[in-house]
């Protein structure tokens, strides 16, 4: 078949807006690839800040408990009145310095009080009395600083828990505990300034995938157990999690995407 002049230069018209197409359609699949990877990287870099924060939070209120434990140790042995002065100082200025910390406590190796200190200064002696005997003090017993779980005083004070550090002698031998009570409030105010666009934000879950910070403190007070997510089970119990187990509808029944 013979095309005219004019058929030839139509069909090559045809030709070039198909392959023109086709570029455009290409570039914009790479573009919509790149922008995707991006957003994968912002978000990968706002959860990265908050582990971070979360890290720096415990770690702190770690060394602020090594840090008695070492006063402690060095003064609970000196003869004069100097040594317990230095340690009740020491314990006032930490609980009346740091929003967080409520209570610190100093205990024996069978549990009893020593010294208790809470925001309005030193407990009486006649108010001291003994610990249970929890896993968590048992660690510390044991030589090794611990956590305890989760738990909450009364609905309107929110979460706590309670951090024990043991205090070691010259033989390495644990002579004494300390019990430091944390309010969980201050990494609730901590992570709610972490953000991811818009509207994407970091919450906390314990062992159990009860919440324990969150931006809205109110839904923290309702102590939802968010395990029911499939993303929270998986990361609690280390499995591998589909590219669909991030996507989930909240509280609100909006749908989220968890990085």
């Amino acid at each position: 078949m013979r095309f005219t002049i004019r058929t030839k230069v139509l069909i090559g018209f045809a030709i070039l807006l198909i392959l023109s197409s086709l570029i455009q359609a290409f570039s914009f699949d790479i573009t919509r690839n790149y922008i995707t990877s991006q957003i994968n990287n912002s978000q990968s870099v706002v959860a990265q800040d908050g582990a971070n924060k979360l890290q720096e939070f415990f770690t702190g209120l770690n060394e602020v408990n090594l840090g008695l434990a070492r006063n402690y140790k060095e003064n609970i042995n000196i003869a004069s009145s100097s040594g317990q002065n230095n340690i009740i100082s020491i314990s006032k200025y930490v609980v009346n310095n740091n929003d967080q910390v409520r209570e610190i406590t100093y205990l024996s190796s069978t549990g009893r009080d020593i010294y208790k200190f809470n925001a309005n200064g030193q407990v009486p002696q006649d108010q001291l009395n003994y610990e249970v005997y929890t896993d968590s003090f048992k660690t510390a017993v044991s030589g090794k600083t611990s956590i305890s779980k989760v738990y909450y005083l009364d609905r309107e004070l929110g979460p706590h828990i309670d951090i024990f550090t043991p205090v070691f002698d010259t033989n390495h031998s644990v002579i004494a505990v300390i019990k430091m009570q944390v309010y969980l409030e201050t990494l609730r105010k901590n992570i709610e300034t972490i953000k991811s666009g818009q509207t994407g934000y970091m919450y906390v879950v314990d062992e159990q995938g009860i919440l324990i910070a969150h931006p809205s403190q109110e839904y923290v007070l309702e102590r939802p157990n968010l395990s029911s997510r499939k993303i929270v089970t998986q990361t609690l119990h280390n499995q591998t999690s589909s590219e669909q187990d991030y996507i989930y509808k909240n509280e609100k029944n909006i749908n989220m995407r968890t990085q």
